[in-house]
């Protein structure tokens, strides 16, 4: 059985040195609702927080 060119599975679809190191932090509320912060020190952005209003399919009451 082939499954492609050699080395190919070997291959890391995100080298660890083109990835910046990313701290996130997920919590949710009372309402349900999900709110994700990522922080990234090697960059000078913001850390940039994230709302996520629907929440999880699959813990909805």
């Amino acid at each position: 059985m082939h499954t492609g060119p050699p080395g190919t599975h070997a291959t890391p679809m995100n080298p660890p040195s083109l990835l910046p190191r990313v701290n996130i932090f997920k919590a949710q509320t009372s309402n349900g609702l999900t709110v994700t912060l990522c922080s990234s020190p090697d960059s000078a952005t913001l850390p940039v927080l994230l709302v996520v209003v629907a929440g999880d399919r699959h813990n909805t009451n």
